[in-house]
């Protein structure tokens, strides 16, 4: 399991995206407003279901570079986030990732850089 985007999980984010989009548009007349969250990695019990606790411990904290903040987000980081501005929301999908480093890539022989390969 790598921590590289994929082509499939990039169409199925980007046709959720979609759905709420156009599910708050056909609600909006029932005064029913529809947004949702689009965290970065949580430490969730999700991935229980498909990783081994030593599979978990591997993988999970090499998530941990890919945002300034050093770490992955917990159940309460993203809850807090969209509580937060739910009242001011209609039609959106908040990104919740507290500094997801965007524009990273990996050189061949070194680490993941912040959108300059071969930086050091």
């Amino acid at each position: 399991m790598g921590a590289s985007p994929s082509a499939a999980y990039s169409a199925s984010k980007a046709g959720v995206r979609q759905m709420v989009r156009n599910l708050a548009l056909e609600r909006a007349d029932q005064n029913i407003r529809i947004s949702s969250v689009a965290p970065a990695v949580v430490k969730t019990p999700v991935y229980n279901g498909f990783m081994s606790g030593e599979e978990r411990a591997l993988i999970l904290p090499a998530f941990n570079g890919f945002r300034d903040s050093g770490h992955n987000g917990q159940p309460a980081d993203i809850a807090q986030s969209f509580l937060e501005n739910a009242n001011w929301m209609a039609r959106i999908v908040l990104p919740v990732g507290r500094g997801v480093k965007a524009c990273r890539t990996r050189d061949r022989e070194g680490p993941v850089t912040r959108g300059r390969p071969n930086a050091r």
